[in-house]
């Protein structure tokens, strides 16, 4: 009897695929956060219409949860002849509910720094507290730290210290 081997594929290819799948995801959602960054501070800052920024949040609240209500129906299969019972937030502990908190909190002061700032510092901000909990994360965790890392804090830092001492704007 002969035994049918099974071709593996290559895992060179696929490792390859999944690396260039991933880059060009990163790159696709960097670039739609810009976007959003740049056409959110556009329009809060518009003097066209007298609406604040909680009723941007609100706005963008409400349609976060028809997305997100609609996606929760589709992937429990709640459209089936039999559906099992509906408790949309029934697995929440209280680190859940605290993070979800948190996170509205971080989004609305977002919204309030967009308002008196731009878009730019905003995103240094972000970048600096995406280096800032690297580091404490390594220094007090034990995470790793490795050169892409340091790599993009000290780019990071380049990008503050260029904005900063820039003197294109100075009056």
């Amino acid at each position: 009897e002969e035994e049918e081997e099974e071709e593996e594929p290559n895992s060179e290819y696929t490792s390859s695929t999944q690396f260039l799948f991933g880059v060009l995801a990163v790159l696709l959602e960097v670039s739609m956060s810009g976007f959003a960054s740049i056409y959110f501070e556009k329009v809060i800052k518009t003097a066209d219409e007298k609406l604040t920024v909680w009723d941007r949040n609100y706005q963008l609240a409400l349609h976060s949860i028809l997305l997100y209500s609609i996606y929760s129906f589709v992937e429990r299969n709640y459209f089936t002849l039999d559906p099992p019972p509906y408790r949309p937030l029934h697995d929440f502990s209280h680190v859940a509910w605290t993070l979800a908190f948190l996170g509205g909190g971080g989004g609305l002061l977002v919204a309030m720094t967009v308002k008196v700032a731009d878009s730019i510092v905003k995103t240094l901000a972000v970048s600096i507290a995406i280096v800032t909990s690297t580091l404490a994360s390594h220094f007090l965790l034990g995470g790793p730290l490795d050169l892409p890392m340091t790599i993009g804090a000290l780019i990071v830092a380049l990008a503050v210290l260029n904005y900063t001492l820039d003197a294109t704007y100075s009056s």
